[in-house]
């Protein structure tokens, strides 16, 4: 696994497990719910939907 390093405050073990959660199941969610719609949107867009949402929720830490 990869090492996510989050800017800003340092997490804790625990917070940054439950972070990583978060997003992959948040992820997961958005791809099942892709899915379940007919897959209007291509790949490429989901991609960068899901890209723009982790990099929207890690500038929280940032402040």
């Amino acid at each position: 696994m990869s090492s996510l390093e989050v800017p800003g405050p340092t997490l804790s073990a625990e917070e940054l497990t439950l972070l990583r959660a978060f997003l992959s199941f948040g992820g997961g969610g958005v791809l099942a719910t892709w899915i379940n719609s007919g897959m209007k949107q291509s790949p490429k867009e989901i991609a960068d939907l899901l890209d723009s949402y982790i990099v929207q929720i890690l500038k929280l830490y940032q402040h």
